[in-house]
């Protein structure tokens, strides 16, 4: 929540601040379940108050009452982009994330930021406006005070005072962008305080009309694509539903049980002598009379669902993949904005993704740097691919490129365009009978920037789409990473591109990941190992009712026998 100098600014029925904690407490209390947890941030100008995220009511309140009775700020400004920053690293887990400012920074300053904190959590941004700065009235001469710059300027606001046209020197629109105010891009009335529907006023997002992402448009990195079934759907279904028909059946022998328990009360015997009715009538059991019925009805109905072939989608291990692991050596990796380091913190995080993955995938590692090198061909022996991981090498330039190439022939794919000719006999590769069934295959290639050298992206990755091999790619390290080299002068800027490695996911129908810390890094080799390392099948769960039926049936007949002596 932004709590600078510019959000105490109110001329409506509220202050900016105001409507700020409205936002927050509404955000809280539509997502205040079991489980859930809320907490907050408070920008002010000088620091970062963070309020730790907790469950329950009482934790709820005691953040809004924070949030009312934060000090005011006299002057100075907020560095949103620090701010929204902080908050992704502080926000590990996955979850809902709400920055609410009036946004009158420069966009330069936080939408970058935003976005990243938008890859990795449902991010959602309140615009905090108040009608006079999309409008001014006809107030003649004006002194206005620019609360966190301390800067004073007097304007003619209306008609002049020697004619009847309005004065040029109007002040400079509070928001505005590319010379145009805020109210040219809001068509709604100014006197209400929440936006129309369209773009706002920040450029970056202008052209735009989804949710605001770090990456194009495309598979979400909240539910990554399954390769090769769909997601799991653990709906109960069954094959032959025209059986179901049948529980009319135990119905109507439900509906004839009632009905002659309620039949047997008219042939009630009359005595006259109640104390000889007490010694010769048998004790009625009660309610135990009617358990065994009931376990044997239950019993029927189970038999007519596994008459009914039930069935339903479960999730399980790969018998036949191959998933190649790239992993970006180059000099970038060193870099200590991921604690310990980049590299260090890949290693972990690959290692404990290959020992996820189920034992009979067939798991392949490529490294590169300035080339590109099979260091482990695919194979089931997670020693040698570990052996591997912990020993690898950094060097000068990147080649994403060649990596996807050398993946592509770890994996035993054609690489070549079949618009440049093929292998000159006129044969279909895509014809052979042996390809019929191929094995499904799968890059997942992590790298902290961009192609410098080798192929370019965009051919390696056509390569990849033509042989049907999805490039999960994963984007690893922060905006503000730096490394030392001998020979240069000060720190060199390496920071991550996630925007180039999106284009090779977009392009091969992968996903695309971003991951600021190590623990970021593993839960992404989570994700992916879950749907590249299992799929989801029918299967065909009938002797699971048969089993659960035979009990109820003999829970049936042994309480008939122990209480009554027969079977019901």
């Amino acid at each position: 929540v932004d709590l600078g100098p510019s959000m105490d600014f109110g001329t409506a029925h509220c202050e900016k601040r105001d409507l700020a904690v409205s936002a927050a407490a509404a955000i809280g209390f539509l997502t205040a379940r079991t489980g859930n947890r809320f907490g907050a941030l408070l920008a002010t100008p000088d620091d970062v108050e963070v309020i730790p995220a907790r469950g329950g009511r009482n934790h709820l309140m005691a953040t809004l009452h924070r949030l009312v009775t934060a000090p005011r700020a006299e002057s100075g400004t907020v560095d949103l982009g620090a701010a929204i920053h902080r908050l992704g690293a502080y926000a590990r887990r996955r979850g809902l994330v709400a920055v609410v400012s009036d946004f009158l920074e420069d966009p330069d300053t936080w939408a970058q930021p935003l976005r990243q904190v938008a890859t990795r959590h449902t991010a959602i941004a309140v615009e905090i406006i108040d009608p006079r700065e999309l409008s001014l009235t006809d107030v003649g001469l004006l002194t206005m005070v620019d609360a966190a710059y301390e800067h004073k300027e007097e304007f003619y606001i209306g008609s002049h005072p020697g004619g009847a046209h309005r004065v040029p020197q109007a002040p400079r629109p509070v928001r505005s962008s590319g010379g145009r105010t805020a109210g040219g891009h809001r068509g709604g009335d100014p006197g209400l305080g929440c936006r129309p529907p369209g773009p706002a006023h920040r450029p970056g997002l202008a052209a735009r009309r989804g949710p605001v992402r770090g990456r194009p448009q495309g598979p979400r990195a909240r539910a990554p694509r399954r390769l090769g079934g769909p997601l799991m759907d653990p709906k109960l279904e069954f094959v032959m539903p025209q059986r179901l028909w049948l529980l009319l059946a135990v119905v109507a022998l439900a509906a004839s049980y009632i009905a002659l328990q309620a039949r047997r009360s008219r042939y009630a015997v009359r005595f006259t002598n109640l104390a000889l009715l007490d010694r010769v009538a048998p004790k009625r059991p009660g309610w135990r009379r009617h358990l065994p019925a009931l376990l044997l009805l239950i019993a029927l109905t189970g038999m007519v669902g596994a008459f009914a072939q039930p069935a339903r989608m479960t999730r399980v291990p790969r018998e036949r993949a191959t998933i190649i692991v790239a992993i970006d050596t180059s000099l970038s990796m060193q870099a200590t904005d991921v604690d310990p380091s980049r590299l260090v913190a890949a290693q972990a995080a690959a290692n404990e993704f290959v020992d996820k993955l189920p034992a009979r995938l067939n798991v392949g590692l490529v490294t590169f740097n300035g080339i590109a090198k099979v260091a482990v061909p695919p194979t089931q022996n997670r020693d040698e691919l570990h052996a591997a991981i912990d020993q690898l090498r950094l060097g000068e330039r990147t080649a994403i490129g060649e990596a996807i190439y050398a993946s592509l022939d770890a994996i035993g794919v054609d690489t070549s365009d079949p618009g440049a000719g093929g292998d000159g006999t006129g044969d279909d590769p895509a014809d052979d009978p042996a390809d019929d069934d191929p094995v499904p295959a799968r890059i997942v290639l992590m790298s902290d920037g961009s192609t410098t050298v080798g192929r370019p992206d965009a051919q390696a990755a056509a390569a990849a789409k033509r042989a049907g091999v999805p490039v999960s790619t994963i984007a690893f390290g922060t905006p503000y990473g730096t490394i030392d080299l001998e020979g240069q002068e000060g720190p060199i800027s390496v920071a991550v591109n996630p925007e180039a490695l999106a284009a090779i996911a977009n392009a091969t129908d992968g996903t695309a990941f971003t991951a600021e810390t190590g623990a970021e890094l593993q839960q992404v080799y989570d994700d992916i190992g879950s749907s590249v390392g299992y799929t989801t099948e029918q299967r065909d769960i009938t002797t699971t009712f048969v089993g659960v039926s035979l009990v109820f049936l003999f829970g049936a007949a042994v309480l008939s026998q122990l209480w009554f002596s027969r079977l019901p």
